[in-house]
């Protein structure tokens, strides 16, 4: 996906379940005193250690107060809980929606970076290489430098690995030792019947 797609897609995502990107909501104060009690309340979880509630609380956070200034905080939590939970794979797909759906956030390279760097460590190199480009592209932040060079190291692993799956064509390798290359595959994302907000708040 290019990047004016991806942009256009976040840009729909935001404005159809934030109507806005306010920091607070003017006309109802009550709202912006429980919302940001409900993020503190989540912000000690997770420095406790308890990411699972954390989970919990942002993702509450997000479906009530998405319209507010630390959603993409939020968001970003949710991905890192994730991680440390040992489920990777979702953290990844948390990461990359938090990236698209607040690409104007100082979040977003990191995102995109992180998403990148677990795909790779999954084997799913064009996942790797589509996030790396991304984040490569805030040229002026540190993650996108990193994203850059790990954009280059991993166009250099799909090659090796597609070399090595043409050899093993030619001399006549199994099915199952050609497909435990993954550099050919880029999985299907976001998963069907799920939103990007769904893989964020894990519904």
């Amino acid at each position: 996906m290019n990047r004016t797609l991806y942009l256009f897609l976040a840009s729909v995502f935001i404005s159809g379940c934030t109507g806005g990107s306010s920091a607070a909501r003017s006309d109802d104060q009550w709202a912006n005193y429980r919302a940001n009690a409900l993020y503190e309340r989540a912000e000690e979880y997770y420095s406790a250690g308890r990411y699972a509630e954390a989970i919990n609380d942002y993702s509450e956070y997000l479906d009530k107060y998405r319209d507010l200034h630390k959603s993409d905080d939020a968001s970003f939590r949710i991905a890192q809980s994730l991680e440390v939970l040992g489920q990777r794979m979702e953290a990844a797909d948390a990461y990359r929606a938090t990236g698209m759906a607040w690409y104007r956030s100082s979040l977003a390279p990191n995102s995109f970076l992180r998403a990148g760097e677990l795909y790779e460590i999954e084997g799913w190199l064009r996942d790797a290489k589509l996030d790396y480009e991304r984040a490569s592209e805030y040229t002026t932040t540190e993650a996108g430098q990193t994203g850059y060079q790990r954009l280059e190291a991993v166009k250099k692993r799909i090659a090796e690995e597609e070399a090595l799956r043409k050899e093993r064509r030619r001399s006549g390798g199994s099915d199952e030792e050609r497909n435990t290359l993954q550099t050919s595959n880029l999985r299907q994302w976001p998963p069907p019947d799920r939103t990007m907000y769904d893989l964020i708040t894990r519904k």
